[in-house]
């Protein structure tokens, strides 16, 4: 009898023990999806122009295992800076969905601008409208979730920082194959006669 008394009191602290690691990972799987909700309405964009190599890409990035971080290429004969970092915001705005806010930061001056004033429905005073401008200014007026645009500094925080991995994706994209289907969506343009300002930041 003592030992059936011993043998089921190891079977309720196994129990016991089993219960308690379930309950410790459902915490932990609950404070992960916290952390990718809390992260999932703010990313950081940015654009890659190779003048010499004629290739350019996109880059969007949330965080670490975001499934709505990218990385395309733009065609060959989308090489203004300020084109392709509009790109890259249109991407982002494109595949978030409607419904969700957003903040997206991005280190270009003139796409800042420029999308405030797609906000504020002054398209036409954007210098250079094209395709892109249009194109997110559709996605825009598509959306209901709230929409923040926020300039950030270039090149600040290291290669760890947030901005620099959006940079590090559209280094990737613009190394993409021309055969690549994820730049099937990315519309060609061309110059944004950019009122002298750059997209490179301040």
């Amino acid at each position: 009898r003592v030992e059936v008394l011993k043998s089921k009191l190891r079977a309720l602290e196994e129990t016991a023990k089993q219960s308690e690691a379930a309950t410790a990972r459902r915490q932990e799987e609950a404070a992960a999806e916290r952390r990718r909700r809390d992260a999932g309405d703010e990313c950081y964009v940015d654009g890659s122009v190779d003048l010499g190599k004629g290739r350019s890409g996109v880059g969007v990035w949330y965080s670490f295992g975001h499934e709505l971080n990218f990385a395309g290429r733009t065609t060959r004969r989308s090489m203004d800076n300020n084109v392709v970092e509009t790109i890259a915001a249109f991407a982002a705005l494109s595949r978030h969905d409607v419904d969700e806010k957003v903040t997206i930061h991005s280190d270009s001056r003139w796409v800042c601008r420029a999308m405030e004033r797609v906000c504020e429905g002054r398209l036409r005073e954007v210098s250079g409208v094209n395709a892109v401008t249009v194109a997110t200014a559709y996605v825009l007026r598509a959306r209901r979730g709230r929409t923040v645009i926020q300039k950030v500094r270039a090149h600040v925080g290291g290669p760890h920082a947030d901005n620099a991995r959006a940079d590090q994706l559209a280094l990737v994209g613009s190394k993409a194959s021309d055969e690549d289907a994820s730049s099937a969506f990315i519309p060609f343009v061309g110059s944004s006669s950019s009122e002298g300002e750059s997209g490179d930041g301040f």
